[in-house]
């Protein structure tokens, strides 16, 4: 942005006090962060990225508790 560039930034909770860009959009989730991303991504002549901490999702609940000798995975 100081070089002249208009800068976007889709940022997920934080305490650090964002740069000054031309639009700042803030986002709860990896979900809204990617929707956020995506819905600019087109307009843009480069987009920089880099995962949220979290970026990975529960699945459903189980409906009853997993046996010890079961495999468990995230996705």
């Amino acid at each position: 942005a100081r070089r002249g560039a208009t800068v976007t930034l889709v940022a997920g909770p934080s305490s650090v006090t964002p740069p000054a860009v031309a639009e700042l959009v803030r986002t709860r989730s990896a979900a809204d962060m990617h929707a956020a991303v995506m819905a600019r991504a087109g307009d843009q002549d480069v987009v920089i990225m880099a995962p949220p901490v979290a970026h990975y999702t529960l699945g459903a609940a189980p409906q009853k508790k997993a046996l010890s000798a079961r495999c468990l995975s995230i996705s």
